[in-house]
This record gives structure tokens, C-alpha cells and sequence, in this order.
């Protein structure tokens, strides 16, 4: 942080070439991610802005879809979701999962789809990075300014006042 500044706070700054990975676990069964991002540079169909991995190849990764913006594809083990009305940039994304329910995409508080989710078949929780796709091999140009992660599904009121806040927060 120091090196970029978004609303007049800090963000992450990611190069193309780095990513952050967590040291906690994020659940895998339910749950909502809700992230500030910028992207300056898309140059892989792969690029992503977040990565959940399981391991034994259960998966689901945010890519960009696209080999030069980021359209937005929630990429699981089976039934990718592919996101309505990209290319996006500067955007708060969430995006919810319910184990046996669905998983469903928002981009600054628009329905972008939704279809069925089936959990990553571990019990309970997985890996979480930033700005990487599964193999850490494809890594986007942009910002991260805030990860917000629940361990279940917000209601409708809910999630949207969550994405008040941070367009509030981040001038959005």
C-alpha cells in the first residue's frame, strides 16, 4: 500500500505479476464475497480476480473471460456462470454461493446471473486468493481496495446495504 490511493485511501496495487493469498480459509459450502477492484490491464482469458481452490480439483475462480477486459465468468467445477453486460473495470463484485442452492453475480449492485451451485465437495472450507487464477500462473494488472467475505448468504437488504457502504466508502 502507499503506492495507490482510491476515495484517500490506500489499496493494494497488483503489477500483473503478483497475488495475495490468504492465510485463513473461506467457507466453500455458503457464503458471499464482496470485493472493490480496478482492473488496468487484462492480457489472459485466465486472469482472475479471485481464486477459491479445495484442492482434488474442486474449484471456483472469478476469471475475466476475455484475453484484453474483464467480462466475468464465475468458473466452478461444473456449471460456470458466465456474467451479462461486461467488459467492467472499477466495480464492486459480489458474488454469493448456497450449497445445493445457487450461485448468482452482482457487478455495483446489477444482477449480472445466476445458475445452480453445487458446494466444492470438502468439508466446509477451502484456500482464497487475490488476483490469481487457481494454477497462480495468471495474474490481472489492477487495484484491490477491500474484500468483504461472509459465511453465509446476505439477505437482498443486506447485501445491498453492504454495497451502500463500500460505494459510500470508496466513492463510488
Amino acid at each position: 500500500t502507499g503506492t495507490r490511493t482510491v476515495n484517500g485511501k490506500n489499496v493494494i496495487d497488483f503489477d500483473g505479476s503478483d497475488w495475495m493469498e490468504s492465510t485463513d480459509t473461506i467457507r466453500s459450502t455458503s457464503g458471499a464475497i464482496f470485493i472493490v477492484a480496478s482492473f488496468d490491464t487484462i492480457d489472459n482469458t485466465d486472469d482472475a480476480l479471485f481464486s477459491i481452490s479445495a484442492g482434488s480439483g474442486e474449484e471456483m475462480e472469478f476469471i475475466a473471460d476475455d484475453a484484453s477486459a474483464f467480462d466475468g465468468k464465475v468458473d466452478t467445477t461444473t456449471n460456470p456462470l458466465s456474467l451479462t453486460g461486461g467488459p467492467f473495470t472499477t466495480a464492486i463484485y459480489c458474488i454469493t454461493y448456497d450449497s445445493g442452492g445457487n450461485k448468482q453475480a452482482w457487478v455495483n449492485g446489477d444482477s449480472k446471473g445466476s445458475n445452480a451451485y453445487t458446494d466444492l465437495n470438502v468439508t466446509g472450507f477451502a484456500d482464497f486468493s487475490l488476483m490469481t487464477n487457481i494454477a497462480n500462473t495468471q495474474f490481472p494488472d489492477g487495484y484491490v481496495a477491500e474484500v468483504v467475505c461472509l459465511d453465509d448468504v446476505p439477505s437482498a437488504s443486506d447485501r445491498q446495504y453492504l454495497e451502500g457502504y463500500l460505494a459510500c466508502k470508496w466513492g463510488m
